[in-house]
């Protein structure tokens, strides 16, 4: 599968480059920019708001197709839905995520923070990303998997 490649530019007021690149190697705060970047780099695409999360779509789409996008960090990914990850939440439901997938044909936009501000993306079906990681999670050692680095 095609994997590309981008290099960020990023500054912020006077703070050193080396800081900037640091925190943005923390999906927590990379994610926000990240998402806000795809639709740039992929002009084909277009934000969507949804009841369970902020979804990319193809513009002009008549599919239901929705792209998800989530962040590679040196801990690795966790690709659930989001209202079932963190504290306080039920965690993982396959079968309620199973209808989510097939309902919305499900389709991931994986990127690769870990060497920001080299950022690598990958476009996978939930389908298939789902019966390579069944729980869910990527473990950081997969990275070469998904990405050949």
């Amino acid at each position: 599968m095609k994997i590309d490649i981008f290099n960020v530019d990023v500054n912020f007021g006077d703070i050193n480059i080396d800081i900037l690149h640091e925190v943005l190697r923390d999906g927590r705060a990379c994610s926000f920019l990240i998402y806000n970047q795809l639709p740039i780099w992929y002009p084909d695409f277009e934000i969507v708001k949804h009841a369970d999360a902020n979804f990319l779509m193809k513009k002009g789409s008549t599919d239901i197709s929705l792209y998800n996008s989530r962040t590679f960090t040196d801990n690795g990914l966790n690709f659930a839905m989001s209202k079932m990850i963190g504290s306080n939440r039920p965690g993982l439901d396959p079968v309620l995520y199973r209808e989510f997938i097939d309902h919305y044909n499900l389709q991931y936009i994986l990127i690769d923070i870990v060497d920001f501000p080299e950022v690598r993306v990958k476009f996978i079906s939930a389908d298939k990303l789902i019966t390579m990681y069944p729980k869910a999670i990527i473990p950081e050692f997969d990275r070469e998997v998904l990405f050949g680095v």
